[in-house]
This record gives structure tokens, sequence and C-alpha cells, in this order.
């Protein structure tokens, strides 16, 4: 449990260096419930050969993009299983739960709304992390939430 909490923190850490702006979200609910399209372009011209400093280039768009979506529908999966066995009550699975909300929902729309919300400078770092170590934890998460709680 405490890997899952610091990888998540450590997600939300990378998130916010990434970055440049937003807005904050009080609506949001428990599931990102979005998967996006990889053709989605840039909207600051990043399909040139040189991409401007801070802007995200093409090619990592569609591996954010890649490693977002793989990691959505697990996190969708968990999400459903955490409501219906209870595990909201728990206070790390809650601070868990919506560290991971906050993180793929940023991070869900900055690809399907305005991508400028990230910088392109430390968008190597959030890849990695969603597609490979959140992976794992989600598993883990997963197996625990599986079962009804017992506080």
């Amino acid at each position: 449990m405490k890997r899952l909490l610091t990888l998540t923190l450590a997600l939300v850490m990378s998130l916010s260096l990434t970055a440049c702006g937003g807005s904050d979200d009080a609506g949001s609910s428990d599931e990102s419930d979005v998967s996006v399209s990889a053709s989605q372009s840039a909207e600051d011209g990043s399909g040139d050969a040189s991409v401007p400093e801070g802007r995200i280039s093409d090619e990592k768009l569609a591996e954010l993009t890649e490693a977002y979506n793989n990691v959505a529908v697990p996190y969708n999966e968990i999400a459903n299983l955490v409501n219906e066995n209870g595990w909201m009550a728990d206070e790390q699975t809650n601070a868990e739960m919506n560290a991971l909300n906050s993180t793929l929902g940023t991070v869900g729309t900055a690809l399907t709304e305005d991508i400028s919300m990230l910088d392109g400078a430390d968008v190597d770092a959030l890849i990695a992390s969603l597609s490979d170590e959140l992976p794992g934890a989600l598993a883990e998460l997963k197996d625990r939430v599986s079962v009804p709680y017992e506080g």
C-alpha cells in the first residue's frame, strides 16, 4: 500500500512539474472515464520537424496517449471496485484514489481539451510513470479492493 501511495504521489509531483496551467476541477468524479485518440495532434504546431522548447512533439503525444489509455481503463475498473466494495472508507485507499483521479483527470483533460496544459520538458517522466510504474501498482490496488472492505 505504501508503494502505491508513494508512486501516486511521485506521479502527481511529476505531473505538477509537467503542467504549466490548468483549472481546479471541483466537480470531478472518482472515475476518469476517458480514452483518447492518438490521432489527435497538438494544437501548437508540434508536427513540425523543429518542435519549440517546452512543446510536445506528435510522437511524444502519441506515446503519452497510449500510456494514458493503458492505465485509464484499469483505473476505471478499480474505481468501480472501490465503490462497490466500500473501500472509500479506508483512509489510505481514499487518498490513493483521489491522487490517481487528480493525476489521470489532468492528463485526460490535457489530451482531450488543451494540450498546452502540459510542458514538453518533463513529458518523458510522465510517460515513464504512466507506462512503467503505474500498471504494477494498479494491479496491486485491484487485488486489494477486489474483496469487500472490513474496516
